[in-house]
C-alpha cells in the first residue's frame, strides 16, 4: 500500500495517516499498514513520544517492540476486550513519573502495559472507576524514585507491575525511608498499618 502524498499527515513520530490507512514503521524500519483502523477516528492515547496505546472507533493497540526477526512484523497489537470509547490513560501529574505511564483504563477493565515482555493484559481485580497514580505521585514525591511509576492503587488495593501487592493497604502504603538506595525492590515499600 502507498500513502497517498497529498493526503499523508503525521500522527507522532511512528505514525501517519491519510484518507485510507493508517501507517507505522516497525521496530525494523520497516513502514507497515494498520489494515484495519480507521484513519478518520484513530489517535495516540496519551502522551505521544511513547506511543504505548492507540485506538479507533473499533479498536485498541498497543505497540510491541518484540523483535521476531521478521522485518514484516507486525507490532500494533489489537487489545481485545478493550473499549474503544471509554479507553484512557490513566493521567499522571507529579515530580519524577515518567511520562510513560504502564497503566490505562476504559468503562470496564485497568490494563497494565509490561515494557520487558512487550505486552498489554488487564489488570486482575482492579477496579477502573477508583483506579489511580496517586500512590505513584506520593512515592516520588517521597522518596525521590524514578521506578515508582510501577506503583498504582485503587480503593481496596495496591498495585505493582500490574499485579495486586499481598495485604497492601493503599491508605497507608508509603515508601522506607532507605527506599531511594534501593530504587528496584519493591521490598523497601511498607504499609505503615502493618
Amino acid at each position: 500500500v502507498i500513502p497517498d502524498p497529498e493526503g499523508i499527515s503525521d500522527i507522532t513520530y511512528i505514525l501517519a495517516k491519510d484518507k485510507n490507512h493508517v501507517y507505522y514503521e516497525n521496530v525494523f524500519g520497516a513502514m507497515r499498514t494498520l489494515d484495519d483502523a480507521d484513519p478518520e477516528t484513530f489517535s495516540f492515547i496519551g502522551n505521544a513520544a511513547a506511543t504505548v496505546f492507540v485506538k479507533d472507533k473499533n479498536s485498541v493497540y498497543y505497540w510491541s517492540d518484540t523483535n521476531s526477526g521478521d522485518e514484516n512484523q507486525e507490532n500494533f497489537v489489537l487489545l481485545d476486550g478493550a473499549d474503544p470509547a471509554t479507553f484512557s490513560a490513566v493521567s499522571v501529574e507529579g515530580k519524577n513519573i515518567s511520562d510513560n505511564y504502564p497503566y490505562a483504563m476504559d468503562k470496564n477493565h485497568v490494563y497494565y502495559f509490561d515494557s520487558f515482555t512487550g505486552t498489554a493484559s488487564v489488570v486482575f481485580g482492579a477496579n477502573p472507576a477508583t483506579f489511580t497514580s496517586a500512590l505513584a505521585v506520593t512515592l516520588a514525591k517521597a522518596a525521590a524514585l524514578p521506578s515508582s511509576n510501577e506503583f498504582a492503587s485503587d480503593s481496596v488495593r495496591v498495585y505493582l507491575d500490574g499485579k495486586a501487592v499481598a495485604d497492601a493497604d493503599p491508605r497507608s502504603f508509603t515508601a522506607a525511608n532507605d527506599a531511594a538506595a534501593y530504587p528496584y525492590f519493591s521490598d523497601f515499600y511498607v504499609d505503615s498499618s502493618h
